[in-house]
């Protein structure tokens, strides 16, 4: 996060409150709606889908979602979305 805030990017960090998918994607879409301006928005782990729900407002120009492993024994979802490492050149 430094590196953003040094390159002049304004970053916000919001916990959601853990209560169900599509309540925790409401909070963030209330939070996303109060940003002037495009947001982009990143998620691990359950935070992707928390963000893949809240990505449909209309100043969310793209979605991040980080999986921290490539191991398909520990991380099913790597081949069932097509996940690729940093630095492919296709995401």
């Amino acid at each position: 996060m430094p590196e953003l805030l040094a390159a002049g990017l304004d970053v916000r960090v919001r916990a959601v409150p853990n209560r169900s998918l599509s309540g925790d994607a409401a909070y963030l879409a209330s939070v996303v709606r109060a940003v002037d301006g495009p947001v982009v928005l990143v998620g691990h782990s359950y935070g992707s889908a928390v963000i893949t729900g809240a990505g449909v407002e209309e100043n969310v120009p793209a979605l991040w979602g980080v999986v921290s492993t490539s191991d398909r024994s520990i991380n099913p979802d790597v081949e069932r979305f097509g996940y690729q490492r940093a630095g492919a050149t296709t995401v």
